[in-house]
């Protein structure tokens, strides 16, 4: 992650594709994910280039593969996550702030799950195969 600040060079893009991340995000917010293709489609364009910002200077497939064996495990782990988040967000005669807080955790672990690892582990493939082919054997 450090490596993306390392040069000028790099520190700008990295800059721009975090602009370009708050500026989908922003997009998503205002036309809404809720059932809506093009919102969802910003949040997941969104997500890709945050993973980019902090990919980009990577040049050896071992890190993209990484990357990807990350989110497909964060993928497993955040969606049981969810499931026992929302097992005890509804067990009866809960205190109300247990419950709040039980909620907030499961819908964290949902959109982590759903809108994050997904275009984690897209960007992870995508540049494991492009640096395998750039990478003289």
């Amino acid at each position: 992650m450090l490596k993306a600040f390392a040069t000028r060079r790099d520190r700008r893009r990295t800059y721009i594709l975090l602009e370009v991340c708050g500026f989908l995000a922003l997009i998503a917010v205002y036309v809404g994910i809720d059932d809506n293709p093009p919102g969802l489609v910003m949040a997941f364009l969104s997500a890709a280039a945050f993973a980019t910002a902090f990919a980009h200077p990577w040049r050896s497939p071992r890190q993209f593969r990484r990357l990807m064996y990350a989110s497909g495990a964060g993928l497993l782990v955040f969606t049981v996550l969810h499931n026992v988040f929302y097992a005890m967000a509804i067990v009866p005669d809960l205190p109300r702030l247990a419950e709040r807080v039980f909620t907030g955790a499961s819908v964290v672990s949902f959109l982590i799950a759903i809108l994050l690892c997904p275009p984690f582990f897209v960007v992870g493939a995508v540049g494991a195969i492009v640096t395998s082919r750039r990478t003289p054997v």
